[in-house]
């Protein structure tokens, strides 16, 4: 069942990209067991023996790949925020929150590849931020 959907959750500036599109799927508490991501989509009950590999019932559908692979600190932060609740049913609150932060982590990926085109405009690194 389809309970909580987050339109055309759309991101960028001044609506120049087409919006990220975020779509919660699965039953109005889903538990949380064994986080995994394939094709777009971030299951909270994964198959798999070890990767989770294979889909499940409920999840975040929209997830891009590189969302769901980005590592900060040395985490994924997308699994470990899922992990972290591993046994415990979501509420409509928490589910907003992942929106949330798929959307601040597909920003982040953005900002550091403007980052990195700015760099290689002005010489490459470190010579970029020498004068």
């Amino acid at each position: 069942m389809k309970w909580l959907h987050a339109q055309a959750l759309s991101i960028g500036s001044g609506g120049h990209r087409p919006p990220l599109q975020l779509e919660f799927i699965g039953p109005e508490a889903p538990l949380v067991s064994k986080p995994g991501w394939t094709d777009g989509t971030v299951w909270l009950d994964a198959g798999g023996k070890k990767a989770a590999t294979t889909p499940g019932t409920c999840g975040f559908r929209g997830v891009p790949e590189n969302v769901w692979n980005l590592h900060i600190g040395g985490y994924q932060v997308c699994e470990k925020w899922l992990k972290d609740r591993k046994g415990r049913t979501l509420g409509a609150e928490d589910i907003a929150h992942y929106h949330k932060i798929v959307i601040a982590l597909t920003e982040t990926i953005r900002f550091m590849a403007e980052i990195d085109q700015v760099i290689t405009t002005h010489g490459g690194w470190p010579g970029a931020f020498s004068r």
